[in-house]
């Protein structure tokens, strides 16, 4: 569950380095069961296709990359909606194999950036398998205490990854490819890091990338990245003053639900309000939102009301999610994702997300769950 969004994030979604000087790079591969099939290579930004080429009878393909500068450049080769991610350096000769399902299982040889990628990935998708399986067994079991464990199990899984993930980074944090793995998403669309104590590590990369990359592009996005994070400890400052005594309003966010109706967060003043964060991507979502239930049946006829904003970017998935799962509350969504504006407005630094608000708009409350969370309405009603 996490999220620090930025402009690197929108580079890692397709940015190629600029700077001076012409080199080349060959990338070459072969996709197993593939002859015949489409070949794309292309810049990560605006999925900018640099060049295309079919791949023989038995599956081999092959480009050649003309740089524009001495900077590595992050690129993709993709076949249908399946992509590897690559950083290629000038004068790199790099091979790649894989099955047809390319983006399950690759190797990659002959880029020592793009390898550690691939390394990264693999182990994000080992750790997502695993926790789908204890998802799948959580949802089917109906002993209470059966479902308490293995919930547990799939808590440690999480802290097992995120540690794995943050050794990683530290252990490269001289590569470029520490920042792809910083922006990376699990494939259930959570950001690997952005919890409020992954700043350390935005920084020290950073830091660690300013003198071997003076003239990156990415590297001063990340910079930037870093400032904007420590700008926000002035809106925490001030929500943690409100906590203690001094009262914030909370700002306003003004967004759509699935019938493309308005809903103005200020509309609600004169009820208590949980304003929550979630994405029906995330595991989880719909237990939690079936514990949001009880506390919405038990609650709403007392003046409790849910302004709840997704982060999802599909609307069929959505929309899905609301009438499957029968919300009862208010829904709403700009399909911007992390890019949202409610999601700098409210400092959300992962999913899920949630803040209290009292019957005048202020912050009473942030991020309560279970017990905390009941006792916190009780409190204000």
């Amino acid at each position: 569950m996490n999220s620090i969004k930025t402009s690197v994030a929108t580079i890692l979604f397709g940015f190629m380095f600029a700077s001076c000087g012409s080199h080349n790079a060959r990338i070459s591969g072969t996709f197993a069961g593939a002859g015949d099939k489409s070949v794309y290579l292309e810049q990560v930004m605006g999925n900018h296709i640099i060049d295309s080429t079919v791949c023989s009878s038995s599956g081999q393909w092959s480009f050649k990359y003309q740089f524009s500068s001495n900077e590595p450049s992050l690129l993709r080769v993709r076949m249908g909606k399946e992509f590897i991610t690559l950083l290629v350096s000038p004068g790199e000769k790099i091979d790649i194999s894989a099955l047809q399902n390319i983006g399950n299982s690759y190797t990659i040889k002959g880029s020592h950036d793009s390898e550690l990628i691939a390394q990264f990935n693999r182990m994000l998708s080992a750790s997502h398998v695993s926790v789908d399986s204890l998802y799948s067994l959580y949802n089917r079991e109906d002993n209470q205490t059966r479902r308490s464990e293995l919930y547990g199990e799939i808590v440690k899984k999480y802290i097992d990854q995120k540690r794995e993930c943050i050794r990683f980074v530290v252990d490269n944090s001289t590569s470029l490819a520490s920042v792809v793995a910083l922006y990376t998403y699990m494939p259930n669309g959570v950001q690997v890091f952005g919890d409020r104590g992954d700043y350390a590590y935005y920084k020290m990369v950073a830091d660690s990338l300013s003198d071997r990359y003076p003239s990156s592009v990415l590297v001063a996005s990340l910079k930037k990245d870093v400032e904007r994070f420590d700008n926000r400890k002035n809106l925490e400052g001030k929500i943690s003053a409100s906590l203690s005594g001094e009262q914030i309003s909370s700002p306003e966010i003004v967004l759509n639900d699935m019938y493309d109706q308005p809903h103005r967060l200020t509309d609600l003043r004169g009820k208590i309000v949980l304003l929550s964060f979630w994405s029906s991507t995330t595991n989880g979502s719909a237990i939690l939102n079936s514990e949001l239930k009880e506390l919405y049946d038990t609650y709403a006829n007392r003046g409790f009301e849910i302004y709840q904003v997704s982060l999802d970017t599909d609307k069929a998935s959505w929309v899905s999610a609301i009438t499957t799962q029968k919300l009862p509350w208010i829904s709403v969504c700009d399909f911007k994702g992390s890019k949202s504006p409610a999601v700098g407005s409210y400092n959300v630094t992962s999913i899920p997300f949630n803040y209290i608000l009292d019957r005048n708009g202020d912050i009473v409350g942030k991020n309560l769950w279970g017990i905390e969370l009941t006792s916190k309405i009780e409190e204000v009603l």
